[in-house]
């Protein structure tokens, strides 16, 4: 497949992450959180750093994918390595926090949102990108 192609493709990967941060996480009892409110102090949020790693990891897998546009090789394979995991890693406290709500013993319907779904999909265009990259 065409270099500057899969780089678009890891852009739009990268995107995907840095954008499902704010987008919707969780929704319970009729209140929605973002990942961006779980880094709000309690009882706001709660306190997590990991939203940051997975906006990190966007931003890392689009200047990975930058990178790649003008030039294929080990930089942007790595950048566009470490933006996917660090977007699944941010993505993971969407999904504890939806269990914990779930595990509590008030009968509370938890769904996880929007958000969640596109930091996985963009976690998995960046790691599919670094498949398709070759070094010149």
């Amino acid at each position: 497949m065409n270099g500057k192609l899969l780089a678009v493709i890891g852009i739009i990967g990268g995107i995907l992450i840095a954008v499902g941060v704010f987008g919707t996480w969780m929704s319970a009892a009729g209140e929605t959180a973002s990942g961006w409110d779980a880094t709000k102090p309690a009882p706001e949020g709660y306190g997590s750093k990991l939203p940051y790693i997975g906006l990190a990891g966007g931003i890392l897998a689009v200047i990975g994918s930058l990178v790649a546009l003008v030039k294929v090789g080990v930089i942007p394979k790595v950048l566009l390595i470490i933006g996917g995991i660090c977007g699944l890693i941010g993505v993971s406290l969407g999904i504890a926090m939806a269990d914990i709500f779930a595990a509590m013993p008030i009968p509370i319907e938890v769904s996880i949102g929007y958000g969640v779904y596109m930091c996985v999909v963009g976690s998995i265009l960046a790691f599919l990108v670094t498949l398709g990259l070759k070094a010149e």
